[in-house]
């Protein structure tokens, strides 16, 4: 699978680790692996969130997975309510985004922020009214699962955060995952 070496492509270079930390970018890399990615868009692309429209209650399942995977992760909340930041569109519609942050570890540097993100959200399904949906659904299915837009990529996002968890890599910036 070549997922891991397009992550290992974003982390490599954030660098993050000072020279008496080399060994944590290996031990970071490792930790991003196919089964964990899957795990992740499995459960994101599931029927049980029915498509992750913004907005509506698998969406909002959505988040409260995300929150749950930070906070097992030991992530700063970065929100305006802790995890989450609501926002509102498409009139009364609102929804929430998932932030996230790891502290820079260099005084000097720390107050830089780099952002590592992705959107959530998907189509839905059936009956919802939201933009991208196709006429008939997907294959005759009232649900767009969404698992390469953008369950892949909120996975990806995950699994680098857990990467600079399990590898103990101490950004020089910090590091805001949204």
């Amino acid at each position: 699978m070549r997922l891991p070496l397009a992550l290992a492509a974003v982390l490599v270079p954030l660098a993050c680790a000072r020279a008496d930390e080399s060994d944590a970018v290996p031990k970071a890399l490792k930790s991003i692996t196919e089964e964990v990615l899957q795990t992740h868009i499995r459960f994101l692309a599931s029927d049980d969130l029915e498509g992750r429209a913004a907005g509506f209650p698998g969406n909002e399942r959505a988040v409260e997975y995300l929150v749950d995977q930070v906070k097992e992760l030991g992530l700063k909340p970065a929100g305006e309510n802790g995890y989450t930041q609501t926002f509102a569109f498409a009139r009364d519609r609102k929804a929430r985004n998932v932030l996230a942050l790891i502290e820079g570890g260099d005084a000097a540097l720390k107050a830089q922020t780099v952002v590592i993100g992705c959107h959530l959200d998907h189509v839905g399904r059936r009956g919802q009214t939201v933009g991208g949906q196709s006429p008939g659904g997907p294959e005759g299915d009232d649900i767009w699962n969404g698992a390469d837009d953008n369950a892949s990529g909120t996975s990806a996002v995950l699994s680098v955060a857990r990467a600079f968890v399990t590898g103990k890599v101490r950004p020089k910036r910090t590091i805001l995952f949204a």
